[in-house]
């Protein structure tokens, strides 16, 4: 169960990577006294935001995923 979180979380890191650079690409093309600059920042830091948050998550899943697999390994070799 670990594995398929953490591997259905890497999917939705490369979507929120993917997204995280097209807006950034969008706020380099927007002029700054537009408008709509200060959405496409706000929509930026928010997408960032997730990414960090998802990261952290995934990061303590793969930890926990490799200390099952150490006590595993320790099980199989003790037999």
């Amino acid at each position: 169960a670990l594995k398929n979180q953490i591997d259905s979380n890497k999917g939705s890191l490369d979507n929120l990577y993917i997204q995280i650079n097209l807006k950034k690409e969008e706020i380099d093309n927007t002029n700054q006294r537009s408008p709509r600059y200060n959405a496409l920042v706000d929509e930026y830091n928010q997408l960032v935001a997730e990414y960090n948050a998802l990261s952290q998550e995934t990061k303590s899943l793969i930890t926990e995923y490799n200390n099952q697999i150490n006590i595993f390994n320790q099980c199989v070799a003790g037999e």
